[in-house]
């Protein structure tokens, strides 16, 4: 199964939030990830949407973790980026 750049993206997202389980800032995930900036918002949307990150807003704003890491897993974070026949093909036997 090949995985699109989006998901590369959501799975360092989700790993480095794991790592400093604080809020991190949306320019501070660009600039540690290698991601580009506009890709940060339209990536945290699905991973919000999967109840997997959670936006905080104010001075102190950015993106934490809404589950404990260990309650995530690989499958989440590919489910909610990856569209459902990408994701079906790896269970074919020739997948």
């Amino acid at each position: 199964m090949q995985l699109n750049i989006t998901t590369d993206y959501a799975i360092r997202i989700v790993y480095y939030l794991a790592l400093k389980e604080e809020t991190i800032t949306a320019s501070e995930l660009a600039s540690v990830l290698k991601i580009p900036v506009n890709y940060i918002s339209k990536i945290t949307k699905k991973l919000k949407a999967a109840e997997i990150v959670q936006a905080c807003e104010g001075i102190k704003g950015g993106y934490a973790l809404m589950k404990k890491p260990g309650m995530i897993s690989l499958f989440d974070i590919v489910s909610s980026m990856e569209v459902t026949m990408k994701i079906n093909r790896c269970l074919e036997p020739d997948g």
